[in-house]
This record gives C-alpha cells, sequence and structure tokens, in this order.
C-alpha cells in the first residue's frame, strides 16, 4: 500500500472481516442462544468502533501533515472540508501536478464528477463548477481547489471550520 490512509483502510476492513468470521463461526460451532447473542453484541460493538477509530486516526495523521501516496494528482480531505484539492507543484508540500497540467486535470475531473450516476441512473450531482463560478468577487481567488456545495448553499469566501482552499465545486442532488 502506497501511504498510510490506505493502508489503513485496508487493514481495518480485513482485521473487521478476519474478526466477523472468527465470531461467526463460534456461534455456529456452540448453537447456544446466549453465545449467539453475545456475538452479534460484539459484531455490532466492531462494525460501530472500528471505522470511528480508523477515522479518527487518518484525521490524526491528516493534522499531523503525514504525506499522501507521492502519485496523488487530487484528493478530498474529508466531506466536511466540501472540496477536492489538486496536489500542485510548488502550492502543496508534496505538490506534482505542474500548473500548466492543472487546468487540464481540473476539467477531467468536473467531467468525471458530473459522469457520476445514481442507481436509477440520474446524476448524482446537480452542479461540479470550478471555484471561481462559485466564490464572487476577490474571495475566490483565496480558493485553490474545487470547493464542495451540498444542499442549495453557494460558499462565498473561505469555509467555516476548514483550512483547505479547493479546485472544484460541486453540489449534490436532494
Amino acid at each position: 500500500m502506497p501511504d498510510l490512509y490506505t493502508r489503513m483502510s485496508s487493514t481495518t476492513k480485513a482485521s473487521t472481516l478476519g474478526v466477523v468470521l472468527v465470531l461467526l463461526g463460534t456461534a455456529l460451532i456452540w448453537q447456544d442462544i446466549g453465545i449467539t447473542a453475545r456475538v452479534v453484541i460484539i459484531i455490532s460493538f466492531l462494525f460501530l468502533t472500528a471505522p470511528v477509530a480508523a477515522h479518527v486516526i487518518g484525521r490524526a495523521a491528516y493534522f499531523d501533515k503525514v504525506p499522501l501516496w507521492e502519485k496523488t494528482q487530487a484528493y478530498m480531505v474529508s466531506n466536511a472540508s466540501k472540496g477536492v484539492n489538486i496536489n500542485c507543484l510548488g502550492r502543496e508540500e508534496s505538490g506534482i501536478v505542474p500548473m500548466d497540467s492543472y487546468d487540464q486535470l481540473r476539467k477531467e475531473i468536473m467531467e468525471k464528477l458530473r459522469g457520476l450516476k445514481g442507481a436509477e441512473g440520474e446524476s448524482i450531482l446537480e452542479v461540479v463548477e470550478p471555484r471561481e463560478k462559485v466564490y464572487d468577487g476577490i474571495s475566490w481567488i483565496h480558493f485553490e481547489g474545487l470547493p464542495l456545495s451540498q444542499g442549495h448553499c453557494r460558499y462565498r469566501g473561505k469555509l467555516i471550520g476548514s483550512d483547505e482552499q479547493e479546485d472544484l465545486a460541486f453540489r449534490c442532488r436532494g
């Protein structure tokens, strides 16, 4: 695995699956209602705690500036960040995307986001726009990413509680 975030994701899934299978095997071998009830409770607890623990560790790693995979071109910090960041050379600490490739990569990402479909074939995203179409006035210059807008909000300036500046914006349907 190339970086901490993907290693953490795969190990969390593998360990959760392994423990769940061992517990289900225990319940099948003993075939006792008391043991089966305990197994169900333990599995429920595991499904609740493992993702939260992985998220907390990943968030701590992000705030501690643990680098992304060296080939990462674009990333979204979290749903709360409301944006997609392009890993620009010279702008980001571990940036790899040259500024002359920035516009082309941003267009490719916007096309892929616009192509996302739901279960019934409907477009998942209502709006996918570059930052300069979402932010008014001089404030959009401070956004160097793809800002995301959910619901019917349009952000005008730096997002509250976010240190990130995004390169693309999109608004989810519904």
